[in-house]
């Protein structure tokens, strides 16, 4: 064991510890610790009270499916999630399956929170400037959105935080075995996520130099044969992949794309090839480089942005060794995330808001400490309470606009969602994706076969694999195999609307799901509700029956209602459907028009005498009331101007036709 060499003091804490004019906020044996698991709590308990409650799609639903059956999560595999979420799973039997793996990205974001006020600690030696760094982090609303569900980026975010600490660790307190430790956790971050590999030359860089220098105190073979044994040791846990791999082909899922048997197979699943070529900073760099810094200014707050912008030309003025670190790697991370040319890219931003949130911390110390001194006053006490208030000042300017925008959107957002669109690609808010199972899986034909998007087919795959739902159904992806399911002549269903694949078929909403077939249909669903009074409009077309599919808030303030239609004769244009919502004082409170039926995707003018077209709608409902509400449906001519445009029912001279009234339990 050496001594530390080549970090002076200053080059960590900064000139504010000669000085010592935060006396005041500086920790105190014992305290950090203490400190830590405080400001973690508080960001447990907001991502708990903002918790998603159950099921979610797309990749959250993936991360709730895959750990619970050890099977192989899409590429680069995510072990590390997998075999923690799984363990989690078993020794925390509280709620479903679907909470407890989001209440573990909200005990992971929070202790991400508790790791980078450790890391400002280091830094600024200050508990109220590493606080607000931590909690402008945590408030932040890209990390908080992702530590209320159970996807992937809360860990990334605590994985990021591990590194920085223990690599600023080290360099305030240089030793071999803290060199291991720094180089355990890199290693431990790269079973996660890919995007972390870029702090790895950095680190190495550190690292040799001072092994290089240290080479007269140092045994460097056994040093760097440790270091490497350090950082390989849990990669180990990509030895689980082919084991998820083998029970995935077992289970059929998910979703039955990479099941890699040869070692090409495998380096092509490792390197994730099909998105590799997706990051491409050099396209449009300057526009993306503006996209994020206004994606930069929403998640901080001028203040905040502000008080970064003079934490890194604090570092860079009085720190010799690591804003090179942290500039760099703001730097790499920045270019690459912000050119990574795919859907809601705007998440993998999260390794760089932590080292941005560094920043933060380094600012308010900076003004904290250095504004006391412009002022001419002979007692320390005095200079002490001016950088205690400068300091509470900043955290109110900093905190407070952040948690007030974002925790009553988070609150009203997770804990209901409102209504899914007609293209169902984000089921991520509240409880969208258990409403979208629970009114579709029960009203598909046996052995239907579903051709679903990502977002649609993991949280039905998790009801039929961990739930034990329909288990004779099949669900595929991509939607992109309808034609080939066609042709194999069974009942098909997709789980949004598809405008491109036009008139080659018939359609039918049935729940909330799109059956397609090729010939009409002129069967009734089962258990459906009929409506009181024959309804036709204009003589053409007819309203056969409706379904609520819930008349209680259980699954958000939100009416899913199903309609059916029949074709009394070939009806003379392409009509339009409106449906609204009437309270109990007969106000509208919502509508919806759709230019076609079916989810938007029949035309009326195709429609045969006798034929069945469903359609499927989410009313949303208002906060304060229970009703009675009352549904109105009004098909009118789009090509028609004005009230002109609605079609008549028969025999009464109206437009409108209500269904029954009912209230919300």
């Amino acid at each position: 064991m050496i001594k530390p060499r080549g970090l002076a003091h200053s080059d960590l804490s900064g000139a504010d510890l000669a000085r010592q004019p935060t006396r005041i906020t500086r920790p105190s044996a014992g305290w950090p610790g203490l400190c830590a698991v405080l400001i973690g709590m508080v960001a447990l308990v907001a991502y708990g009270l903002t918790l998603s409650p159950g099921l979610l799609g797309g990749d959250a639903g993936e991360m709730q499916l895959v750990p619970p059956l050890l099977s192989l999560a899409h590429p680069t595999g995510y072990p590390l999630q997998t075999l923690l979420g799984k363990a989690w799973v078993e020794l925390f039997r509280v709620g479903s399956v679907a909470f407890r793996l989001n209440l573990l990205s909200a005990i992971a974001g929070a202790v991400a929170v508790s790791l980078l006020f450790l890391t400002g600690l280091q830094l600024t030696r200050s508990i109220v400037s590493a606080g607000i760094a931590a909690l402008a982090f945590g408030a932040s609303n890209i990390y908080w959105s992702q530590a209320i569900s159970a996807d992937k980026y809360a860990l990334t975010g605590t994985l990021t935080a591990a590194v920085l600490l223990a690599f600023a660790s080290w360099l305030q307190h240089k030793s071999i075995n803290r060199l291991w430790v720094s180089a355990f956790v890199f290693g431990l971050s790269l079973t996660h996520h890919r995007s972390l590999i870029v702090f790895g030359p950095l680190l190495g860089l550190y690292w040799a130099a001072w092994l290089w220098r240290s080479r007269r105190q140092l045994n460097l073979v056994w040093a760097g044969l440790g270091a490497l044994v350090a950082f390989g040791l849990p990669l180990l846990l990509y030895a689980y992949l082919p084991v998820g791999q083998s029970r995935s082909a077992t289970l059929g899922l998910p979703p039955n794309l990479w099941h890699p048997h040869s070692l090409a197979d495998w380096w092509v699943y490792l390197s994730d090839a099909q998105f590799v070529s997706a990051v491409r900073p050099e396209a449009n760099l300057i526009g993306n480089l503006t996209t994020y810094a206004a994606t930069l200014l929403a998640q901080f707050g001028g203040l905040g942005l502000a008080m970064g912008v003079a934490g890194l030309l604090s570092q860079i003025i009085q720190r010799k060794t690591i804003w090179p670190f942290l500039l760099m790697g703001f730097v790499a991370q920045v270019v690459l995330t912000s050119g990574y040319q795919v859907f809601r890219n705007w998440v993998f931003f999260i390794p760089s808001l932590v080292l941005f949130s560094i920043w933060i911390g380094e600012g308010v110390a900076a003004v904290a400490c250095g504004l006391p001194r412009l002022v001419s006053h002979p007692r320390p006490r005095i200079k002490q309470a001016m950088v205690a208030s400068v300091s509470i000042l900043l955290s109110i300017g900093i905190l407070l606009p952040l948690l007030l925008s974002q925790y009553p959107q988070f609150r009203a957002d997770h804990l209901d969602g409102g209504p899914f669109d007609l293209y169902r690609n984000d089921l991520k808010h509240g409880y969208q994706a258990q409403r979208f199972v629970a009114n579709s899986l029960p009203w598909v034909d046996r052995n239907a076969i579903i051709l679903a998007d990502w977002e649609q087919a993991t949280p039905l795959w998790y009801a039929q694999f961990i739930a034990g739902q329909r288990r004779d159904v099949q669900v595929f992806f991509p939607l992109e195999l309808l034609t080939q399911q066609l042709a194999e002549k069974n009942a098909v269903y997709i789980g949004r609307t598809y405008p491109s694949l036009g008139d080659a078929y018939r359609y039918s909403a049935e729940g909330a799901l799109l059956r397609v077939t090729t010939r009409p249909n002129f069967a009734m669903p089962r258990e459906m509700v009929r409506p009181v009074t024959p309804t036709v409009w204009a003589g053409q077309i007819k309203l056969l029956g409706h379904r609520f599919h819930q008349t209680d808030a259980a699954l958000g303030r939100v009416l899913p209602v199903s309609l059916f239609f029949s074709a009394v004769r070939v009806p003379a244009a392409n009509y339009a459907l409106s449906v609204r919502l009437y309270d109990a004082a007969g106000r509208q409170v919502w509508q919806e028009d759709r230019q076609a039926f079916a989810l938007g995707m029949y035309a009326s003018s195709r429609w045969q005498p006798g034929e069945v077209v469903g359609d499927y709608f989410e009313a949303r409902l208002p906060v304060d009331s229970a009703g009675p509400y009352r549904i109105g449906i009004i098909l009118y001519d789009p090509a028609t101007p004005g009230e002109a445009s609605n079609l008549k029912l028969d025999g009464s001279g109206d437009s409108v036709f209500s269904l029954p009234p009912l209230s919300i339990d």
